[in-house]
């Protein structure tokens, strides 16, 4: 059975309290109250709506790395989101010190926005070809394959905007 790479949406504040009450961190997402002291007024009291990738997962959360930047190479600022699951090296906000619990604050949401809004049919192609050639594995993938990317992430980026114009950041949970 796969991780999948959930993402959600969270006020800077609410990120705040949780890299400091990390137990809380599936009662916020359920939306339900934490045995914890001094919740925040506006604690959710419903589920809340992931966003973005159905199809992330812990095995090729690599790929939309290199699909997201153009390159298997590690990268600084919003657009390690996906970083967080395969690299030390990255600029999210280890919310449990155990590394599978993230969050990236409104301030770093502009940046990634910016590198998720430019991926396209060739940016997929040329990233998943090599993904695939670096595996081993002999497939190449035809448009049809590719643009289910393509549709991925433009999603993400309208969602994305929704997101900032809230001035929220995002928490990045295995579910």
């Amino acid at each position: 059975m796969a991780n999948y790479f959930c993402v959600f949406p969270a006020p800077d504040a609410h990120i705040d309290f949780l890299g400091n009450h990390p137990d809380a961190i599936y009662p916020y997402i359920e939306g339900e109250d934490p045995e914890v002291e001094g919740l925040p007024a506006d604690w959710p009291r419903d589920c809340v709506d992931p966003i973005g990738f159905s199809e992330a997962n812990h095995r090729n959360v690599d790929l939309y790395h290199w699909i997201l930047n153009g390159s298997e190479a590690d990268v600084t600022g919003g657009a390690s989101l996906f970083q967080t699951w395969f690299s030390r090296e990255h600029s999210g906000i280890d919310l449990t010190g155990d590394g599978d619990f993230f969050a990236f604050k409104s301030a770093q949401l502009p940046e990634m926005a910016a590198a998720a809004s430019k991926v396209d049919l060739q940016a997929v192609r040329t990233a998943f070809t090599a993904w695939l050639q670096k595996a081993e594995k002999d497939y190449v993938p035809d448009d049809q394959a590719c643009q289910a990317f393509v549709d991925e992430f433009r999603e993400f980026s309208e969602q994305l905007a929704l997101v900032m114009a809230e001035r929220k950041g995002l928490l990045i949970c295995p579910c």
